[in-house]
């Protein structure tokens, strides 16, 4: 409920101020209403329909107009007459006033959702911030998102050393890997890994060309070089690879820096 305050203004009218130069001053007394007080707090969710990740709450689609809805807008509307802005990544969406949005076309890539409750004296009050993920590119054979396959949280299990013998048997060349570092990708584009003790986290983003899909991870350590033998091509503070997902088993092979022995590693997904 509002907390308004109501104040009583008198207007005094002077001679020479109104039609009738004869009349007395006069006086009327005109109610004002001053209200500082903010409506309720939009409460956004990215609908159902477009929500195509793995879990029905993972803000991860495939949809490149995905649609959000203010579930509270009735209930506030009712008590309070409001309008309505939204909002992607902080800039106003002209146009879009109601209790439902719909994107225009957006490339791959995160985007933050929120939407804005004005009422009638200016007040404003501000939603719940979305971080939706949008994924178009890496499908596997049913067709369902790759990108949201690889949140989560990965153990190394396994690596690759070629023996330079041709032995006819690929698997002979993978060696198990017991206690393996922990690699976890959050669908926020944040990662967290125990592979080096120098550097455990930074931000991850998810590529794709015609033949592979890609996971490059760029560590937030100041001066922290993951690997020293690192393509010219990229950064010294990244570490790049292909990926493919089999069964819960990730197999990343690097091509950010130069292995000669081939250097994969397939990791077991924990969770």
């Amino acid at each position: 409920m509002k907390n308004s305050v109501l104040l009583l203004l008198t207007l005094s009218i002077l001679p020479g101020c109104n039609n009738d130069e004869n009349a007395d001053q006069q006086e009327s007394d005109t109610p004002v209403i001053i209200d500082k007080t903010a409506p309720n707090a939009p409460v956004i969710d990215l609908d159902d329909a477009s929500d195509t990740g793995t879990a029905d709450d993972d803000n991860i689609t495939s949809d490149r107009t995905p649609t959000f809805t203010i579930t509270n807008y009735k209930a506030v509307t009712d008590a309070d007459n409001v309008s309505v802005k939204w909002f992607v990544d902080g800039v106003e969406q002209a146009g879009e006033t109601g209790a439902t949005f719909t994107t225009s076309e957006l490339p791959d890539g995160t985007y933050v959702v929120t939407a804005r409750f004005i009422d009638v004296s200016g007040n404003m009050s501000e939603s719940n911030a979305i971080k939706v993920v949008i994924n178009t590119t890496s499908q596997n054979a049913n067709g369902s998102d790759m990108a949201t396959q690889i949140f989560g949280s990965w153990q190394l299990i396994e690596f690759y050393s070629f023996s330079g013998l041709a032995t006819g048997d690929e698997e002979s060349n993978w060696s198990k890997v017991e206690n393996g570092y922990i690699l976890e990708l959050k669908p926020d584009g944040r990662f967290f890994s125990s592979e080096f003790e120098e550097c455990q986290a930074g931000t991850f983003t998810i590529t794709s060309d015609e033949s592979d899909d890609y996971v490059t991870l760029k560590y937030g350590c100041e001066g922290f070089v993951p690997r020293h033998n690192h393509n010219k091509d990229y950064d010294k503070d990244i570490l790049s690879y292909s990926y493919v997902i089999t069964d819960s088993i990730m197999e990343l092979k690097p091509v950010s820096y130069t292995c000669y022995e081939g250097c994969n590693v397939r990791l077991t997904k924990i969770k």
